[in-house]
């Protein structure tokens, strides 16, 4: 059967070139965002909270949500501290630039590391060399493999998210919530946020997996209040005074910080009351006063120094150094971090900080006033400078990016990509905010990421959408005419392969086919990241034409071409299937039984390929004429596209599997007579394909039709279906061209037309031969038995079907022969008693069988052998065969049998007329070959 190619499961056809599982790892990553921050100088014990956290802590998560401020992180550092040794923990300050799947789940295993058995080392490993169109497949694959790491953990994990209020996207989310949902008891999660997350916390919260702490839990209280302000102040405050606080404040955490250090210096109660006076008002106001009055009265070079470092995220001395040319920037941090102006100690050797967010918002308002935009921008391109220097390129594209320096951020983003060589397969949504910054006259001159960020869009668009392809096409093209003009092929050909496969996309397959073409006439260079793309799309036309060995030469040319090239990912997955397939159709079935259980395996924990494994081992079954194995396969197929319908798409799940499952389904069906069941799922599946506005799934469909007609005998629907199938055009799929003309072929013969019913049968079958197609010619011989027997011509019926079981015979094929019904049947039993071959007679007796028993189960009843002759054997004459073949004589068996000699006579020559033999030894050989003893 012939069924459209799958959509690719993934768009792109190679694996990029990725870094070393040691390097994925480390490199690109802030280290410092992976160390909890130090507790503060000034920092109040909170007992009741830390007894709710340890008792939250045997929940799965614990929610910490309060305004910037609140105190969230330093109350969840103070209940690490307390933890016993049997606990451990991993924290991950997050940023806006962690808004991306795979930079986000990157940190997130890194900290993981911390943890001494290490749960996070082989999912970084498939996070730095799996790839895939549906990147929540991919995400619930590492966690999967994450989350049974950690199960076997044997100390108690905490895993600390800070600052997740940064994150906005949705597979970050839905990947979290399968996190979260799957967490073994040995793990804990600890979320803090300012705002609420897009998580499903009402469903934690019925399930009793949540604990939350808020802000009304975190302000402090009057007592809380005093404890801080003892610790912080030189001289204490009255009651009233710490009341009227309290009452400005509301218990807000980082207003008593700022309280304090405005109090800094100030020993005289006088001085103390003037400032408690003027200390009130929102929070914004606070801050306010803070820059004003508290930074203002800083040394200036101090001043400086924190207006110049504002902008950076986090800090370290050598860093500080370069951005504002001081050479004293370590003795400053310590300095700022001891006398509490809001910067916090990461740890690290050398030392990295980072200032509290609202210091940080106070601040750089503070620099955009005081220090001008071009200053501000000098300090972003010297700090990128030096993260240059440190390898640590995503921070200096950012600052770059910051500073408006488009040039020089393309150049290092073109350089990252070279070194790293991971392009936008891996943190392609922060890839494509980077490119969407560039101004186009700076992208265009810069051809390597104008590809790029056409593989960032097609990766993260809807590839069929009819916009997407005019935002793909530009940057191509412009890449495509500066490579030409270069004389870069190799580049050009990675770029056309792009281009063609946005276009097969679209659905212009000849146009994608032509540009594949030219792609693949120019020499290949590494890294190939579409190469394979044209690879399939020619390969896919091949198959179409029915140049089935060409097809597989270029997959396996393709395969040592990326083995040459060191391109990891290219020859197990997508040519296993591809090898499936090309042997599947090319009636090689033990073959593509192979390839397809190999790719089974190779995926246990990948739907995509698991769905396309089972449907090609679906098809083989068919074949095989074992249809619960058939059903039981599609069934799976179903099952697998019904739960991951929301991660592969809709689309992508009822076109590729959904819709070619149940169209074998119906045949099935058709198989086991039950015709009323399959013509309606065959008119649901043709409503689908026209409502769709899908052609060639709807050509399959009436092509189907027509044949359940033919063999439930309703001749009109056949000939509705010669009208309306009309010739493929201009873009000939010969494959299906071919199955559609051997369709013709029976019907011309149920309809006695056997010269027509010939020429088109010769038409086909000296290029079925030509490619090797082993289950055209099995098809074509055996419809040419069928209309010779019709024709009056048994020498040549007998001639065409013997071929047609030699070449059936090693590969097993029996639906073919099954579909063709009793005309055919009746040909194999004539047959079968002129075969001496052990193997013809075994599989010709297996057929018959199977005509017997027309559901396809194996189990026949017994005796079911005289049902194989063209005349049954009466009891009378097989009582008399019996005897017959022990070498009893006519004598003896009507002796035996009490009847007359002449009866027995009688009965042996209507016996040697139904067996089609002259002798005793024949018959003797007959009945064993027919199963009649």
């Amino acid at each position: 059967m012939l069924c459209p190619p799958p959509m690719q499961p993934e768009r792109e056809t190679s694996a990029p070139l990725s870094p070393r599982p040691e390097q994925v790892q480390h490199v690109s990553l802030l280290l410092p965002k992976l160390r909890p921050p130090r507790l503060p100088a000034w920092c109040v014990s909170r007992e009741h909270l830390l007894e709710r956290l340890k008792t939250g802590g045997q929940d799965k998560l614990t929610l910490v949500l309060a305004p910037a401020g609140s105190g969230k992180t330093t109350l969840v550092r103070q209940w690490i501290e307390v933890q016993g040794q049997d606990t451990q923990a991993a924290w991950l300050s997050l940023d806006p630039e962690d808004d991306d799947p795979i930079r986000f789940w990157h940190y997130v295993l890194t900290a993981c590391e911390h943890f001494e058995s290490k749960p996070g080392q082989e999912a970084l490993t498939l996070l730095a060399t799996h790839r895939s169109l549906f990147p929540q497949l991919v995400l619930k694959q590492i966690l999967t493999s994450f989350l049974n790491d950690a199960a076997r953990h044997g100390s108690r994990l905490l895993l600390i998210l800070d600052d997740y209020h940064v994150i906005t996207s949705s597979q970050i989310h839905e990947s979290l919530t399968y996190l979260v949902d799957h967490l073994p008891p040995t793990l804990h999660l600890v979320i803090l946020s300012r705002h609420e997350p897009a998580l499903p916390l009402a469903r934690w919260r019925a399930r009793g997996d949540l604990q939350e702490i808020g802000a009304a839990d975190l302000r402090f209280s009057l007592e809380e209040v005093g404890a801080f302000l003892q610790q912080a102040l030189p001289v204490p405050l009255s009651t009233e005074q710490r009341q009227t606080l309290e009452a400005r404040l509301e218990g807000w955490p980082t207003g008593l910080r700022l309280l304090a250090l405005a109090l800094q210096g100030k020993s005289e109660r006088q001085e103390i009351e003037q400032v408690l006076a003027e200390f009130g008002g929102s929070h914004r106001y606070l801050l306010d006063y803070f820059a004003l009055e508290v930074l203002s009265s800083l040394p200036e070079e101090q001043q400086n120094f924190l207006l110049q470092t504002s902008l950076l995220g986090r800090v370290t001395a050598s860093l500080c150094d370069a951005v504002t040319g001081a050479r004293n920037s370590e003795q400053t941090l310590r300095e700022m971090e001891r006398s509490g102006l809001f910067l916090q100690a990461l740890g690290g050797e050398p030392p990295w900080y980072r200032y509290h967010a609202l210091f940080a918002e106070a601040l750089q308002a503070q620099a955009h006033k005081r220090l001008g935009e071009e200053a501000m921008r000098q300090c972003l391109s010297r700090a990128s400078d030096w993260y240059g220097q440190e390898k640590m390129f995503a921070e200096g594209i950012e600052a770059l990016l910051s500073a408006e320096a488009w040039e020089r951020a393309a150049t290092l983003m073109e350089r990252m990509l070279t070194i790293q060589k991971q392009p936008a397969l891996q943190e392609r949504v922060t890839l494509l905010r980077w490119l969407e910054l560039i101004p186009e006259q700076v992208l265009e001159a810069h051809p390597d990421l104008c590809v790029h960020y056409a593989t960032a869009l097609l990766l993260t668009l809807d590839p069929s959408s009819p916009g997407t392809l005019g935002l793909i096409e530009e940057p191509l093209k412009s890449a495509e005419r500066t490579y030409e003009r270069e004389e870069a092929w190799g580049k050009l050909g990675e770029a056309l392969s792009c281009h063609a496969e946005v276009v097969r996309w679209q659905g212009d397959f000849p146009l994608a086919l032509s540009i594949a073409q030219r792609a693949l006439t120019l020499p290949p260079e590494s890294p190939m990241l579409w190469r394979g793309a044209s690879i399939l799309i020619v390969v896919t036309s091949e198959m179409q034409k029915g140049r089935l060995e060409e097809a597989r030469r270029l997959i396996l040319e393709g395969q040592q071409e990326y083995e040459t090239f060191q391109v990891p990912g290219y020859n197990l997955h997508g040519t296993t299937y591809m090898l499936g397939e090309i042997a599947l159709q090319q009636g090689r079935l033990h073959q593509a039984d192979r390839f397809f259980q190999q790719l089974l395996a190779l995926a246990p924990e990948n739907p995509v390929e698991q769905m396309m494994a089972l449907f090609g081992l679906a098809q083989i079954a068919y074949e095989w004429n074992h249809l619960a194995e058939v059903e039981q396969n599609l069934a799976r197929v179903l099952e697998l596209g019904n739960t991951h319908r929301d991660e592969l798409g809709k689309h992508v799940v009822e076109m590729a599997h959904r819709f070619p499952a149940l169209l074998l389904l119906a045949r099935v069906q058709e198989a086991r007579g039950e015709y009323a069941q399959a013509q309606q799922a065959l008119q649901h599946l043709l409503a689908f394909a026209q409502e769709r506005q899908y052609p060639l799934y709807a050509r399959l469909v009436l092509m189907q039709q027509a044949q359940l007609a033919l063999a439930s005998g309703v001749l009109p629907t056949v000939e509705d279906w010669q009208a309306t199938a009309n010739p493929l055009g201009d873009a000939p799929i010969a494959m299906l061209q071919e199955q559609e003309d051997l369709l013709r072929a029976r019907i011309l013969i149920v309809r006695g037309e056997m010269t027509g019913a010939l020429h088109l049968l010769d038409n086909w079958q000296e290029e079925a031969r030509s490619f090797r197609r082993l289950r055209s010619e099995v098809e074509i011989s055996t419809l040419r038995s069928l209309a010779y027997a019709a024709s009056a011509q048994p020498v040549q019926a007998a001639q065409a079907l013997k071929e047609a079981l030699r070449l059936a015979q090693p590969e097993g094929f029996q639906r073919i022969f099954l579909e063709k019904g009793e005309p055919l049947a009746t040909l194999l039993r004539t047959l079968l008693l002129d075969f001496r071959e052990e193997p013809s007679i075994q599989f010709t007796r297996s057929l018959l069988l199977a005509f017997v028993s027309r559901s396809g189960v194996s189990a026949v009843p017994a005796h079911a052998g005289s049902s194989l002759l063209l005349e049954p054997l009466t009891e009378a004459e097989q009582r008399v065969l019996r005897l017959l073949v022990r070498g009893r004589t006519n004598l003896e068996i009507a002796a035996t049998l009490m009847v007359s000699i002449n009866t027995v006579k009688t009965q042996v020559q209507s016996i040697y007329r139904k067996l089609n033999v002259k002798s005793r030894w024949e018959a003797n050989e007959a009945a064993r070959r027919l199963d009649l003893l």
